[in-house]
């Protein structure tokens, strides 16, 4: 598997940005000092087996000895924390870094079904890896939440190249998360889904202004009867897995 487009390389105020974020947080962290630039491709095109196209950004180091590669598989966007704490920080220490979206989130293709996907999206991904000129030959995947069940998903097959995985509060079955007590967490799930359902929703303020009201709004929403009906009037179209 090849791109099937051409990289386009970041602005270079967003990049400048992103790299005085980066050497801040490596500051308050007390991360050794970083060793190489990098340049930023945003919005490469990774093939999947179905003929869906999943957007990656790519994070190279300007280095003719990379350190290694990174894969950051995730629902909640390419932009920051995770374009800081996954990529940058590891990019201007040498290593190559990929950030994809998902299926179905911040303009890759197909529909978010979670977890449905996961297993051979990461293993298309990592064929994908596999033909890329820059690869290393070897990577590691790293992330927290949804971000370390891509990486569990991967890991029910891994592939040969797959050295480590840096799980930080991921669950291997989100099953457990929901049923773990003995009965529906409806109030986490409903929670999730609401946040997942809305993260793309246009405008700064108005996302800002929902952050707000989330926690009541979920409140009254986990307090009406029937359940399914309260559900649905919150989550309104943006979340068919709730109820599957």
């Amino acid at each position: 598997m090849t791109a099937l487009n051409t990289a386009v390389s970041s602005s270079p105020l967003r990049s400048n940005i992103k790299k005085f974020a980066s050497r801040a947080v490596s500051t308050v962290l007390k991360l050794p000092p970083h060793t190489t630039e990098y340049r930023m491709h945003r919005c490469l095109r990774t093939p999947m087996r179905d003929g869906v196209e999943l957007i990656a950004d790519h994070y190279e180091p300007q280095t003719s000895t990379p350190a290694g590669t990174l894969l950051v598989r995730g629902p909640y966007g390419r932009g920051f924390p995770f374009s800081i704490l996954f990529a940058a920080v590891y990019a201007s220490r040498g290593y190559h870094v990929i950030v994809q979206s998902v299926r179905g989130t911040f303009g890759s293709g197909g529909d978010f079904d979670p977890m449905v996907h996961e297993i051979a999206d990461g293993a298309d991904t990592a064929a994908w890896l596999r033909d890329q000129p820059w690869f290393t030959g070897s990577f590691a995947t790293v992330g927290i939440s949804y971000l370390g069940f891509t990486q569990w998903a991967l890991l029910t097959d891994p592939p040969p190249e797959m050295k480590a995985a840096v799980i930080t509060v991921g669950p291997h079955d989100l099953s457990g998360p929901r049923w773990g007590r003995g009965s529906f967490g409806l109030n986490d799930f409903l929670g999730w889904s609401e946040m997942v359902s809305h993260q793309e929703d246009p405008g700064r303020v108005r996302a800002l202004v929902r952050q707000v009201r989330a926690r009541r709004a979920l409140a009254q929403a986990t307090s009406a009867l029937p359940v399914g009906e309260a559900a649905r009037t919150l989550l309104g179209t943006g979340a068919p897995w709730f109820e599957s």
